[in-house]
């Protein structure tokens, strides 16, 4: 290879003379290893049988524990339920308790009935 060859084939950068096919090579041997990386991700991220997968299956601890926690989940709402009514009825009772006396008279089966039902749904509530 003459010396007129050679300066054709050498690309100048900054104060380096570097043959041009050598940086060809780097730029598709970089090319190349990038490919395969990025193949080599798509195979192991698209992998069915993955064994570290994170969904466990359930335990019968886990189904017992969700058991409980639906029961619980029930009882609550009844139980916000029971302490509507008793705020309800205390309230009827404070009403009937502030009625003049000739409607107090005519409301005394009406406040002994809210009162027995207070007290059930107190003895509910402990």
């Amino acid at each position: 290879m003459s010396s007129s060859e050679r300066e054709i084939n050498l690309k100048q950068t900054g104060k380096h003379a570097v043959p041009a096919c050598y940086l060809c090579r780097n730029f598709l041997t970089m090319i190349r290893i990038l490919v395969l990386v990025i193949v080599v991700a798509l195979a192991a991220c698209n992998n069915p049988d993955n064994k570290n997968s994170t969904v466990k299956e359930k335990t019968p601890t886990d189904s017992l524990m969700d058991e409980v926690m639906e029961g619980h989940n029930v009882a609550m709402a009844k139980i916000s339920r029971l302490h509507q009514t008793k705020n309800q009825i205390q309230q009827v009772l404070d009403s009937i308790s502030k009625l003049p006396a000739d409607a107090k008279k005519n409301s005394v089966q009406y406040k002994t009935k809210l009162d027995s039902a207070l007290n059930r749904l107190t003895r509910a509530d402990e």
